[in-house]
């Protein structure tokens, strides 16, 4: 807020100026305040303060403001200041050099003077007199010396200096010690069993492929704590389901390409597609911490439709052929679609001190229930596990090989969540152990800095509500696409940045989340972890693309296209 003000600029005595300031025009006897200008380093305009405002900046990083009625009179101020700012700095360059040369004057003359007096001394042929003034200029230093004080031990700051000894190394934080244990998974068996493939050799597997996803959660908390960590357990003549007939396959069942290997932080891809250990990390053990295994299948339809062979299995031969021939036809039009089948736990921790329960086993292999997916239903039949006569549920013949174990001590090949490798790494191994992401509890005690740079962006894709849109009404088998782009160019592509699944590349464009059969509203509980760019700019975004899967086989041989996938709708975040 500007005031109305007189101001008067006057010199004092000593040549410094003065602005004082009155309230009335022609009572100058009562000022209202001053500025003296020797402080002033700068004035410049300030027309977003008001019109005709200019700034007085002192030296203590102050500054005054000042408007004039007119332009005119308000040039005639800058003018003015700026010529007494010019005057101040011409006279402190001219005191500060008088100085420097009154102290040179004073230092010569006085080395002068020593001179002459030594000088003359020694040009002098009587000895009593050299003798003389060399006593006399020693006694001189010594009693120069006699009560001087060190000028440093004034200062209290230098005081608490220790010089005494060399200052030690300092450590960077070491990684924080969580309860980490060791997941191995081994092997996923139900009673329909066949030899797969043309060339079938060995022994009987499952018919159809299955992909297991591990995750820890806390009933205690009712809350996720770990990443997903998804394995693939199938056998190479399983996967080769999933390929087209056309594809050619290497030994180990991966797809052969002619383009060259690519590499992620120096390790093969192939090296990192089927990695069955993980390595988990707990801050707060207790006994309700539980190990899920959620099992998927390639779409198909109905769960109940789909487990109901493994339930009720008269006459496996025969059952197995017939799931064989389902799911080859499945695989070859659906195969990059998810459903959920089945799902087991385990507890984890004996104590609350984080004892392993390493006796402990699965639980039976229950059916997926389709209107109970998201994790806070899983978290819910958790609560009740010490008392599944109260859930009801119905259980699927199978088994579930997956052990738990401490961390060896000598553990090699490792890598982290970000598939960076830890020392020691063996180059072309094939036994990989990664780490996989705790989701520390967001409480003080449990915060530490972090010690790895780590750029994730985790994605849940939770819930769909279709049901009222009335422009696709056949949109049921809902299949929901997840897309990092830098761009909304109609011609732009996805960034490759997503974290894939087993069997397929190491980082890909887009992940789906699982497909519930005939649901209108249905609900996931997909991970999609992302590996952010270093720098994000506002282009950046996630587009959810929205598909409708027929699941129809066609059984009559009839040459009618039929449209696998529509797109009823997107939406970006």
């Amino acid at each position: 807020v500007f005031k109305r003000r007189y101001f008067y600029l006057t010199q004092l005595p000593d040549g410094s100026y003065i602005l004082n300031s009155y309230k009335d025009e022609k009572n100058s006897k009562e000022s209202k305040g001053c500025i003296y200008l020797d402080a002033c380093i700068d004035v410049v305009q300030c027309p977003k303060m008001r019109r005709h405002a200019f700034e007085l900046k002192m030296l203590d990083k102050y500054s005054h403001y000042l408007a004039a009625e007119t332009e005119q009179e308000m040039e005639e101020w800058l003018i003015t200041l700026k010529k007494i700012i010019q005057i101040n700095t011409d006279s402190l360059v001219q005191e500060k050099k008088e100085t420097v040369e009154t102290a040179q004057d004073d230092e010569t003359s006085s080395q002068g003077k020593a001179e002459n007096i030594m000088a003359s001394l020694e040009r002098s042929m009587h000895p009593e007199l050299m003798k003389y003034g060399r006593e006399t200029e020693q006694l001189n230093k010594l009693s120069r010396g006699d009560g001087r004080q060190n000028l440093f031990s004034f200062d209290s700051e230098v005081q608490r200096l220790d010089f005494s000894g060399i200052e030690p190394d300092i450590k960077p934080f070491e990684e924080k010690c969580n309860k980490r244990f060791l997941v191995n998974c081994h092997d996923l068996t139900f009673n329909i069993l066949g030899q797969v493939g043309d060339n079938a050799k060995g022994p009987p597997t499952n018919v159809e492929p299955f992909f297991i996803n591990l995750a820890l959660f806390d009933v205690k908390n009712n809350c996720k704590i770990s990443a997903d960590f998804h394995v693939d357990l199938n056998p190479a003549s399983v996967r080769e389901m999933l390929w087209s007939p056309s594809t050619q396959l290497a030994s180990d069942g991966n797809p052969r390409g002619s383009s060259p290997e690519s590499f992620i932080h120096g390790i093969a891809e192939s090296q990192l597609r089927y990695i069955r250990q993980g390595i988990f990390s707990v801050t707060n053990p207790h006994p309700e911490i539980f190990l899920v295994a959620r099992i998927e299948k390639v779409l198909q339809g109905n769960i109940t439709h789909c487990a109901e062979p493994y339930i009720k299995n008269s006459d496996p031969a025969k059952t197995a052929q017939k799931v064989h021939r389902t799911a080859k036809q499945v695989c070859s039009r659906l195969g990059q679609y998810r459903m959920p089948f089945a799902w087991a736990a385990r507890p984890i921790f004996k104590d609350i001190q984080g004892s392993l329960d390493l006796d402990g086993r699965f639980s039976p292999l229950y059916k997926q229930d389709s209107s109970k997916l998201s994790n806070e239903d899983i978290l819910k039949l958790l609560s009740e596990y010490k008392k599944p006569e109260k859930t009801k549920l119905q259980i699927i013949p199978g088994q579930l090989n997956i052990t738990v174990e401490c961390v060896p001590v000598d553990l090699s090949n490792c890598i982290t969540s970000s598939y960076v490798p830890l020392k020691p790494f063996e180059k072309n191994c094939q036994n990989i152990t990664v780490e996989v992401e705790e989701f520390v509890p967001e409480m003080t005690k449990y915060c530490y800095p972090f010690t790895i740079y780590k750029n994730h962006l985790y994605v849940y894709p939770l819930q769909l509500k279709y049901d009222s849109q009335k422009t696709f009404a056949k949109a049921r088998n809902i299949a929901v696409c997840v897309e990092f782009r830098d761009s909304d160019e109609s011609d732009a592509s996805a960034l490759k940045c997503i974290y894939g699944k087993p069997a397929g590349p190491v980082f890909t464009t887009n992940a789906y989340a699982v497909v519930s059969h005939h649901n209108q509203n249905p609900e996931f509980y997909d991970e999609i972890k992302i590996e952010l760019p270093i720098h994000l700019h506002q282009k950046h975004h996630l587009l959810f693309t929205f598909y409708h899967v027929s699941c129809e086989i066609n059984t009559k041989g009839t040459t009618k296209k039929q449209d696998t996938v529509e797109t009823p709708g997107t939406c970006a975040l």
